[in-house]
């Protein structure tokens, strides 16, 4: 079994998206490839209440949630260590400059693309725990 598929199997994932098809489908695909806890949030403060309570390893973001931003989020998640990703509708020119170059999936994706996206965020909090 590769590396990556064996961090699966004790990695938890916040996952925020205020679509609910969207984020069962996401769920369903992390579930499917092994991921061991994926806890689902449809707004900001769903999200933040989950965050208070429990620790992730990584998270993956909607931007734009009914109205609401979860930059401020994302910003809290820096501040602790959690490694994040974007799936949005917005290209990486809309972004705000403290979150440019952050790993994103453009809306629509593919399963490949988000599961192309985890590994990018589970490679950063591999790197970032080798160099604590």
């Amino acid at each position: 079994m590769p590396a990556f598929d064996t961090r699966l199997a004790q990695l938890s994932v916040l996952l925020l998206e205020d679509e609910p098809l969207i984020l069962l489908d996401c769920h369903a695909i992390l579930q499917g490839i092994g991921v061991r806890e994926i806890c689902g949030a449809s707004t900001v403060g769903e999200a933040e209440t989950l965050l208070s309570a429990r620790s992730f390893d990584v998270a993956i973001l909607d931007i734009s949630l009914n109205g609401a931003s979860s930059l401020p989020l994302a910003a809290r998640l820096d501040e602790a260590g959690i490694p994040c990703g974007f799936m949005t509708g917005y290209s990486a020119a809309d972004f705000p400059e403290g979150m440019k170059g952050r790993p994103y999936i453009a809306k629509p994706f593919s399963p490949e693309q988000l599961k192309s996206l985890l590994r990018t965020l589970v490679g950063t909090s591999l790197e970032t725990a080798a160099n604590s």
